[in-house]
């Protein structure tokens, strides 16, 4: 991981993303200004390692990262989420938990984003009492998003690969097929053939 200079649109996107949720106020926006940093992850760096503590809330302004999970079950580690372009990264527990989670985050390429860390989120709090509000809305979208997913998995292998298809095309642009199978909980042949017949 380096640490870039600052990328305005990056901190552009982030608040607009924040707005859907609440007003911003000049002020909260110049503070959060002073607070963020602008990480970049390479392709196969590690952003979180199993039994780590979330200690950076990231926003990705550009890039693809995957979470695998490590349950106990034959497989061992399962491919339970993608983030992409505009996305808040959550893991759970996460890092208003304090606690290690079971997530490893990985980036699947270049990932530029903006990170703000748990001591200047808790300032950010203490300074802006709708920063609770906003991180909860957040959190809230990403819980929507990870319970469609688990609607989603009723469906039959095909319709589950052609919404995730037309819904998130960019993992296919760089995420191996075997993640995606197992993102699906597919059988990675079933899968190799229903991307198949959606390209025709």
């Amino acid at each position: 991981m380096t640490q870039h200079m600052k990328y305005p649109s990056a901190f552009i996107g982030m608040i607009q993303l924040m707005q859907k949720f609440h007003t911003l106020s000049p002020f909260f926006i110049s503070r959060l200004q002073d607070l963020v940093t602008y990480p970049v992850y390479r392709k196969g760096d590690i952003v979180q390692h199993y039994r780590e503590t979330q200690s950076t809330l990231l926003f990705i302004h550009s890039g693809v990262m995957s979470e695998k999970t490590v349950k106990e079950n034959p497989r061992g580690i399962n491919t339970t989420w993608f983030w992409d372009d505009g996305d808040a990264v959550f893991t759970s527990p996460g890092i208003f938990s304090g606690k290690p989670s079971e997530a490893i985050i990985e980036a699947l390429e270049t990932c530029e984003c903006i990170g703000l860390s748990a001591y200047n989120l808790a300032i950010l709090k203490h300074e802006f009492r709708e920063t609770e509000q906003i991180i909860e809305c957040l959190r809230d979208q990403h819980i929507r998003k990870r319970l469609q997913h688990t609607m989603d998995m009723r469906l039959g292998t095909f319709r589950q690969t052609k919404r995730l298809y037309e819904a998130r095309p960019r993992l296919f642009e760089v995420s191996a097929k075997s993640l995606l199978a197992d993102f699906l909980n597919m059988d990675p042949d079933t899968f190799a053939r229903n991307l198949k017949r959606l390209k025709g």
